[in-house]
């Protein structure tokens, strides 16, 4: 007698990072060239009858940044991912938006065609986490009831260093918000979550950050930008379309930095 292969479903839910709305026209593919996907409203993907294993999928969209995501597959279990996209920097439809535009050095080099990761670190008072985060929890409680503007927002919590947070929904009986992964060490509360964008930088070394007014709401913010190992602080008006010159050099690593993270496993 044959066993049958248990196979599972990888669901993608795609939003555009800025304006909060699904993508429906994205183009998927995925590293089994015989996976086939089911386009569904509201920005749904659905593949189905995948094997167990670890697959590779690419996101493609007009007018955005492409993004590559590996999924590993267990069994029969159903796998959901929710996933935002940024706009690329010749999306027309954002040039009449209110942005900063960030042009990026190393020694008077043009870092061009480079992932990146920009953070807020203008204090967002409101994002506070005001219990205690468990390890291997999906959940965590803010001091701010339910708000669309809050998911699909990766978030850097100052309370547990290096440690990444994205909230995908929100559990109504729990009255609290859900993470795309589990947390991976306990950390006490108190800390405040900064937004955090991942992009991409044009062959110009430029890269375009939308005004986000439901988190700056300051004139001036401060952003911290990481480019593999280097870094830099930058301040910025947000009043209108800056354009801002950024020279990153190699980041110091802290032994104390290390310290706090052995701390709070």
């Amino acid at each position: 007698m044959i066993k049958e292969l248990s196979k599972a479903s990888v669901i993608f839910h795609i939003m555009d990072d800025y304006f909060k709305v699904p993508i429906t026209n994205a183009l998927l593919k995925c590293s089994d060239d015989s996976a086939e996907y089911i386009k569904k409203n509201d920005g749904y993907y659905v593949f189905l009858d995948l094997q167990s294993g670890t697959y590779n999928f690419t996101i493609i969209c007009a007018g955005y940044n492409t993004v590559n995501y590996e999924v590993e597959v267990k069994g029969d279990e159903p796998v959901e991912i929710r996933l935002s996209m940024q706009a690329s920097m010749g999306d027309i439809s954002r040039m009449n938006i209110d942005k900063i535009v960030f042009n990026l050095y190393n020694d008077g080099s043009l870092l061009n065609n480079k992932d990146i990761i920009i953070r807020l670190d203008t204090k967002v008072s409101f994002l506070k986490v005001i219990d205690p985060i468990s390890r291997g929890s999906n959940f965590i409680s803010i001091n701010y009831d339910y708000n669309k503007n809050l998911l699909f927002q990766e978030y850097y919590y100052d309370k547990a260093l290096d440690t990444s947070i994205f909230l995908v929904s929100y559990d109504w009986e729990k009255n609290k918000y859900k993470t795309r992964e589990p947390y991976q060490a306990k950390a006490n509360p108190g800390g405040y979550l900064k937004p955090v964008w991942r992009m991409k930088t044009d062959k110009n070394g430029r890269v375009v950050l939308p005004i986000n007014s439901f988190f700056m709401t300051e004139e001036n913010a401060e952003f911290t930008i990481i480019c593999d190992d280097l870094e830099a602080t930058v301040s910025s008006e947000i009043s209108n379309n800056a354009v801002v010159d950024v020279n990153l050099s190699k980041k110091v690593e802290s032994n104390e930095n290390t310290d706090n993270e052995s701390s709070n496993a």
